[in-house]
Formats: C-alpha cells, sequence, structure tokens
C-alpha cells in the first residue's frame, strides 16, 4: 500500500484524504481481526468481536464510497485534458504575441 499512497500523494493530491480515511480504517479493523486471531488461538474468542467487526466493515464501506467519489472527481479533471492542454497553448502563443508586441512598442519608442 506504500507505493499506491506514494502515487496517490504524488499525482492525486486531492484523493490523498479520502484515501488515508480509508487506510485508516482499514488498520483499525485489522486489529480487531488480529486480536480476535490472538484469542481464538488460545480459545478465549467469542462473540465480542462481532458488533466492533461490523462497526468497522459499515465504516469501511462508507470510506470506500468516499474514495470512490474523490477518484470520480479527481478523473472528471483529467477528462478533459486534451482540450485544455490545447486551450493553454493557445493561450499562451497569445501572451507570447503579446509579449513580443509589446517589446517591438517599447524598442520602437526608444529609438
Amino acid at each position: 500500500m506504500f507505493y499506491l499512497s506514494s502515487v496517490c500523494s504524488i499525482y492525486f493530491p486531492d484523493v490523498t484524504p479520502a484515501f488515508a480515511k480509508y487506510c485508516e480504517q482499514r488498520d483499525a479493523l485489522h486489529k480487531v481481526l488480529a486480536e480476535h486471531k490472538d484469542r481464538y488461538k488460545s480459545g478465549m474468542a467469542g462473540k465480542e468481536f462481532f458488533p466492533p467487526f461490523h462497526r468497522g466493515m459499515l465504516e469501511l464501506i462508507s470510506r470506500s464510497k468516499e474514495l470512490k467519489k474523490a477518484a470520480i472527481a479527481e478523473a472528471h479533471k483529467f477528462a478533459g485534458g486534451p482540450a485544455l492542454a490545447l486551450e493553454a497553448k493557445s493561450s499562451l502563443i497569445e501572451l507570447r504575441e503579446g509579449l513580443y508586441h509589446n517589446v517591438e512598442l517599447e524598442l520602437q519608442n526608444r529609438i
């Protein structure tokens, strides 16, 4: 998960908070499962793990949905990528031409 966390934080910073919350809940659920496993191996596991596990799963599902929404929102940003790139390029060309024109005027005024 470290790799996915790194990729998320570098390339998709808007998704990182939802991803971190998902991982946090996943880790909490793993702790419940690990404790249950230890108690089971010692012959002492009972039904007391069902409520925290159930609440943890419901919360994990909720955070999974939040992560999915954040990922979809991020994907929508990139959906118009090529069109946005062309628009940005044409804006930069206009800006460059405007700057060249201003420099030419300055040079003419100085001569």
